[in-house]
């Protein structure tokens, strides 16, 4: 006989075959023992979940001679007509190459008559929303008010895409993903059936990679029985797969802990010289830090993981020596790099580049908002312009102690002048995000002169000077030195060698050229 596919072999043939899909097999059973079919059903759920599978079983089910339950027998002369897919009466429509109003037109004529051997004439129409506009609207009609012994049922992945008027029409029912273990479960019961030696491991491994999809599950463990006649392993499924090996992620998570650089590069080499993608490659190291957290915040993880106990408890060991700080860090981090590589002509050497910063002490840092400490000098309000003179203490008296916040916020500060800050002042506009101002003044040198400060640009840097040479500027590098020294200093960007005439002087010139050019220059006497 020739060779069956394991998803065809297996497929389920009762209600109580059906895999992960509970609440949709109860609700069409008590239907077919009450009798209370509809005229309309429609299937909703992602590849592989059984909505065809159903489909088949309940045009059985609503035709079977021996009824066993609700569960058709399979036995019957209709049950096996409609599996071999010679009756007249059970039509499968794939709506994906019968899109147009014609298609649908021959199905309008065909439900006026009776089914020639069953009591139902049953049409299942699978991928539905790829009918057209106006095959819908043939059908419209013949949904709404079919015949008495016409059931349609259809079956859709994309029911967003069937029009509003469809869909009142019909019993809708959602199809849910399958989870891993439920597809684990199922995977162990073909093994055992077929005879197939498989661990465990290997087992999650397809399960996780069947992503919700009983039928891909079946379809990747095919696979993998043709690739040898031994017993299966997870290593061997990876390679089949063509992903990263589940035990080079612990290496390299082991690696992350003991920031082993010189391993963790090596480790990366061989998959990549193996055929692995390196953006692959980050994917499956972010799920496997994924895995870690969920596993250092939950205390039964398995419901979550949805992998073997002997996997989970791997993943609480691994778990043990991280931080949930540090895990959820290196997520971040390692969504970076996924960002990158995706933008990178060369995502390996962007992989390499972020796990070398993972293996660093220089982590992500998230930074703690900056609380000033209060300053040790009066510093008046903008509003208050008036001069108030400070207190003069009693001789005798002891002055008041500071309170201990501000003296160590003033035992942290220099002692010497202004210039002797310049470097801390710099690393200050750096730390606050002002790293083109930082970079600008490096260009200049600092001038004291009292409670001022000129940045003096020589007359080479003079363009640099222009394009820093604005208020914000100058108020933030006077933060700055307030942050360091305490105290507040008027900063004035200068050019080398250009001196600036004093107002009276400038005033006093301004009246010469009035005196020898009186019909040329003009000057408003109140201001003499």
């Amino acid at each position: 006989m020739e060779y069956q596919a394991l998803y065809r072999q297996f497929r389920p043939s009762v209600f109580g075959d059906m895999v992960g899909q509970e609440h949709i097999v109860a609700a069409l059973v008590n239907q077919i023992k009450t009798g209370k079919l509809a005229h309309a059903y429609l299937f909703c759920g992602t590849r592989g979940t059984g909505k065809t599978t159903t489909a088949r079983i309940l045009s059985r089910a609503v035709n079977c001679e021996n009824l066993q339950g609700a569960d058709p027998c399979n036995e019957c002369e209709t049950c096996r007509s409609i599996i071999n897919g010679s009756s007249v009466d059970v039509i499968e429509i794939d709506a994906a190459s019968n899109t147009g109003v014609d298609n649908i037109r021959q199905i309008r004529e065909e439900v006026a008559y009776p089914p020639v051997l069953a009591e139902y004439k049953v049409y299942i129409i699978d991928e539905v929303h790829m009918l057209s506009e106006g095959a819908f609207n043939a059908l419209l009609k013949t949904l709404e008010e079919p015949p008495e012994h016409v059931i349609f049922i259809l079956a859709t992945t994309e029911y967003h895409k069937i029009p509003a008027t469809i869909l009142s029409r019909c019993q809708r029912f959602d199809f849910r993903r399958i989870t891993s273990k439920e597809i684990q479960e199922r995977l162990k019961y073909v093994c055992d059936s077929s005879q197939t030696e498989i661990d465990d491991d290997a087992l999650s491994v397809i399960s996780y990679a069947a992503d919700g999809s009983m039928r891909d599950g079946l379809s990747i463990l095919d696979k993998c029985i043709s690739f040898t006649n031994e017993r299966i392993t997870s290593q061997e499924v990876s390679k089949i797969l063509g992903i990263v090996d589940d035990n080079a992620m612990f290496q390299v998570a082991e690696c992350v802990a003991h920031k082993d650089l010189e391993k963790l590069i090596e480790i990366v080499e061989n998959a990549v010289s193996e055929g692995r993608d390196p953006i692959l490659f980050t994917s499956y190291l972010i799920e496997h830090f994924r895995c870690l957290m969920v596993a250092s915040l939950v205390k039964e993880p398995n419901d979550i993981l949805q992998m073997s106990d002997e996997r989970t408890k791997k993943f609480s060991s691994q778990a043990s020596q991280f931080t949930t700080q540090r895990i959820i860090d290196l997520l971040k981090n390692l969504n970076s790099i996924y960002k990158q590589q995706k933008e990178s002509p060369n995502p390996k050497v962007m992989l390499e580049i972020g796990l070398a910063e993972l293996c660093s002490d220089e982590i992500v840092k998230v930074e703690q908002p900056v609380i000033r400490q209060p300053a040790p000098v009066y510093r008046a309000p903008e509003a208050v312009q008036t001069y108030v003179e400070p207190e003069i203490p009693i001789p005798d008296q002891a002055p008041p102690e500071p309170e201990e916040e501000v003296m160590a916020s003033v035992s942290k500060r220099p002692t010497g002048g202004i210039v002797d800050s310049w470097g801390m002042v710099l690393d200050e506009l750096k730390r606050t995000g002002k790293m083109m101002l930082a970079m600008g003044v490096t260009m200049a040198y600092p001038m004291e002169k009292g409670d001022k400060l000129e940045v003096v640009f020589k007359t080479q840097n003079s363009a640099q000077m222009k394009l820093i040479d604005k208020p914000e500027n100058q108020k933030a590098l006077e933060d700055a030195f307030y942050e360091v020294t305490g105290r507040n200093i008027s900063v004035k960007f200068v050019e080398e060698g250009r001196k600036e005439v004093p107002n009276a002087e400038r005033q006093g010139n301004v009246m010469d050229l009035a005196k020898q050019f009186p019909d040329i220059v003009s000057v408003d006497e109140s201001e003499e």
